[in-house]
């Protein structure tokens, strides 16, 4: 790899590749006060025994609209229990009606006694004040855990 003025540069002799790097300390600082500041954020969610549903939210800054690029989730739930509705639900404006998008899950396995589950969508969603995961299953026997994030960016609202 070179540095040349800026650019970080890979080569092979199959490919050139050059993109952009910051090449000072403010550059780097800009990127997160930018209009369209880089969002990236991880929620854990428990499923507990008894309870068929579980609910976590990312909070969108007061003044921004938060552009979901992607979302990717890992649950997993105690053997022969089964994932049957993922959603995020989104809020258009303050104070506005919710929408909920559903997402595809594909069921990965078992291991050491538990079933695996992922999702891993792209997409275009925009929302204000919140984004929030939802997740139900359908038994209440014992626990279950849900790995979630959610990324994209932040616009001026």
């Amino acid at each position: 790899m070179n540095k040349v003025k800026g650019f970080l540069s890979v080569t092979s002799a199959a490919a050139f590749l050059a993109f952009p790097v910051p090449t000072r300390a403010a550059d780097t600082q800009n990127a997160c006060t930018s209009p369209n500041a880089p969002f990236q954020q991880e929620v854990i969610l428990k499923f507990t025994a008894g309870q068929r549903e579980a609910f976590g939210s990312v909070s969108v800054p007061s003044g921004k609209r938060l552009v979901i690029e992607h979302v990717s989730a890992r649950v997993m739930l105690p053997t022969g229990q089964k994932l049957f509705e993922s959603r995020i639900t989104t809020v258009q404006t303050a104070g506005g009606a919710e929408g909920y998008h559903y997402l595809s899950t594909t069921a990965e396995g078992s291991y050491l006694g538990s079933d695996f589950f992922s999702i891993s969508q792209s997409l275009r969603l925009y929302s204000v004040g919140y984004a929030k995961f939802s997740f139900f299953r359908a038994d209440t026997a014992q626990a279950g855990l849900v790995n979630a994030a959610v990324s994209g960016y932040l616009v001026n609202y």
